[in-house]
């Protein structure tokens, strides 16, 4: 207990102890010299409730002294303890895309035009080592992640120590050898964070000094007394934690692994909570740890719960004097960081792929200039070349403004398998398969096999180069086969039913207009076999085949594959066809087979226009209008087949 020097004093810590006696807190008698700890728990999407407590902390002026916090709560504390206003770190939890950030994929905005139509199609992808295909630690390594945390602590990157953050902070992780917790007082900000919110099975695990790490929340979610080991004397700790979850309440297997991971972290709670001087729980029912669909709904309850202790923090902040004024000028504690100069560049992590590449994808050079931006721009642009699952970066200081930097590169398997399942009206359920191979004797050889297995068989094999550095410009050479029935109709009424076999072998140039498209103009051969599947007045049985020269236009601006909310989707062709040699059999009111000519059909080159274009414009966040519009016409055609 600490000396009260004056009846003052007595005074204001009788009303002090009345009211956090009232509200359930559990306080001793503060003076001038107490330092006060900020302990944010994980809990997922739960944990953007600390925003709202922040807010509260900011508004009274309360300075804290040092931070600790897990998995969700060492984001949040994080970007607190680096300068970061509640303010911002609001800004950022509203606009950013959480869906795409614990993802393995980039944005689609940000992928290559010639990737765009299958991209994130997948249900899988599973890499070939070692002769064998291996199922990695987790489902999602999150090079977005990656990317945007290490965007967000650039202006600390010249402290390792995280004591000297403008508050001191650390973060927790667990060894996924021993479940031990591990703290996280220096290193790299970035790895620590991620490691600290790694959740076993879902997030893949980071190794660091030798231990994988995963999601610090198994081992301490709270980490109140890590705070208290600091030096901190007393602690405001904030828990969004589901707690343990009745048997009932767990529905599926996922829910059974997630709260498996949270048995020893019981008893740890328990140690910490009894550590905290003042404990702070936002009620969050009805919200679970993937719920950031209402990250707007969380933060207001997180709000509404710090303006309720508002009261309590604004007396904190003036009976120990704690307010700090900034310096004249400064908005905030944030490290400005304009540009960084670069002395050298280092590239760790290379096998296989060739030092000489990765230095013309990165295009950073010693002795430039740069914004931090440029650098994430050079991350994403090694992270597009496919040889890569995970790529990061560390600058190292070596005088003012001027540094070391450092890539971490994690090689990608150069065969992969990706699964997925499809369904669509015309050609109904199928399974696909496909294995694709990054690098073909040369970088940017790539090459491709898929089939879908299904009412409506497909196979698509081929092999493309990309022969400048850029990879503006590439030669594709593609086959397909592909079998399926169709309809007939005659005067709107359905009349027959065809097979077909079509064979496709095409070459073609593509140049990459902008960021979302591309033009392609090519040549192929195909071979077209069809034959009635029920008897009609008019038949056709034979093949045909011809040349297809053609010039196409595709534009792909969706933000996302499945449910787009913004962005188009435009294909435009037009294509020349060619030297037909029909070998076709006719048969009409069940007498023949009769010769073409015999049937009045003349087979002649023709031109063929297609396109169409599918729109979309959010209305609010639940809800876009589509607007689609298609049209097809073929110029110089009286045949009554192709």
């Amino acid at each position: 207990m600490y000396k009260i020097k004056s009846l003052k004093k007595v005074v204001f810590l009788i009303a002090l102890n009345v009211f956090v006696s009232l509200a359930g807190i559990n306080v001793q008698a503060q003076d001038h010299s107490q330092k006060i700890g900020l302990t944010l728990s994980g809990g997922g999407a739960r944990g953007l409730a600390h925003i709202g407590i922040l807010h509260a902390i900011d508004s009274a002026g309360l300075k804290v002294d040092y931070i600790t916090g897990t998995s969700m709560g060492s984001i949040v504390g994080g970007l607190y303890a680096a300068g970061y206003t509640a303010d911002e770190i609001e800004d950022f939890a509203l606009t950013v895309d959480w869906e795409n950030l614990f993802s393995n994929r980039p944005p689609l905005t940000d992928v290559h035009p010639y990737n765009k139509a299958d991209f994130g199609r997948t249900m899988a992808e599973i890499p070939f080592e070692k002769g064998r295909f291996r199922i990695g630690s987790g489902v999602i390594e999150s090079q977005s992640l990656w990317n945007i945390l290490s965007e967000l602590f650039i202006p600390v990157y010249h402290l390792s120590n995280f004591n000297q953050f403008p508050i001191p902070f650390a973060c927790v992780a667990a060894d996924v050898g021993t479940g031990e917790p591990v703290y996280f007082h220096k290193g790299d900000i970035v790895t620590a964070i991620r490691a600290s919110m790694a959740m076993p099975s879902v997030f893949t695990s980071v190794d660091v000094d030798g231990k994988r790490l995963v999601d610090g929340g198994i081992a301490r979610n709270f980490p109140v007394k890590l705070a208290k080991d600091m030096g901190a004397d007393f602690v405001i700790g904030v828990n969004v934690s589901q707690g343990l979850r009745p048997a009932e309440e767990l529905n599926n297997v996922f829910e059974i692994i997630y709260q498996l991971g949270f048995y020893k972290n019981e008893l740890s709670f328990r140690e910490d909570w009894q550590s905290t001087n003042l404990y702070i729980s936002p009620e969050l029912k009805g919200y679970t740890a993937a719920s950031f669909n209402a990250t707007k709904e969380i933060i207001e309850i997180g709000k509404k719960t710090g303006r309720s202790y508002y009261p309590y923090f604004k007396q904190l902040a003036d009976s120990l004097g704690s307010q700090k004024p900034l310096p004249p000028g400064r908005k905030n504690r944030l490290p400005d960081i304009q540009t960084i100069t670069i002395d050298s560049v280092i590239y760790n992590g290379l096998v296989n792929v060739d030092k000489w590449f990765v230095r013309n994808k990165a295009g950073l050079r010693a002795g430039v200039t740069v914004h931090p931006r440029e650098i994430i721009a050079a991350v994403d642009r090694l992270y597009s070349t496919n040889y890569f699952k995970r790529v990061r970066f560390q600058l190292v200081p070596t005088t003012q403004n001027h540094v070391q930097l450092i890539f971490i590169l994690d090689e990608k398997a150069s065969i992969m398998a990706d699964i997925a399942l499809n369904y669509t009206s015309f050609n109904g359920v199928g399974i696909i398969a496909q294995l694709k191979h990054n690098k073909v004797f040369l970088y940017d050889l790539r090459a491709y096999l898929k089939a879908e297995i299904g009412d409506q068989p497909d196979l698509k094999t081929g092999i493309s180069y990309f022969w400048n550095p850029a990879n503006t410009w590439w030669l594709n050479v593609e086959f397909s086969a592909n079998r399926l029935l169709f309809p007939v109709y005659q005067d709107f009424f359905k009349s027959g039913e065809y097979g077909q076999l079509m064979m496709d072998l095409g070459i073609s140039v593509n140049r990459q207009l902008g960021k979302n498209a591309y033009l392609k103009i090519g040549n192929s051969r195909i071979v077209q076999t069809v034959s009635p599947k029920a008897r009609s007045s008019f038949e056709i049985k034979g093949s045909n085949t011809y040349w297809r020269t053609f010039i196409e236009y595709h534009h792909l601006s969706l933000n996302r594959q499945a449910f787009p909310e913004s962005g188009k989707n435009i294909e435009l062709s037009f294509a020349h066809i060619s030297n037909q040699s029909p070998n076709l059999d006719i048969y009409q009111n069940q007498e023949g087979p009769f010769t073409l000519e015999e049937a009045g059909i003349t087979i002649k080159s023709f031109q063929q226009l297609y396109y169409k274009n599918s729109t979309y414009y959010p209305i609010n966040k639940n809800l876009s209008l589509s607007v689609q519009q298609q049209l097809g016409y073929n110029f110089n055609y009286n045949q009554k087949f192709l």
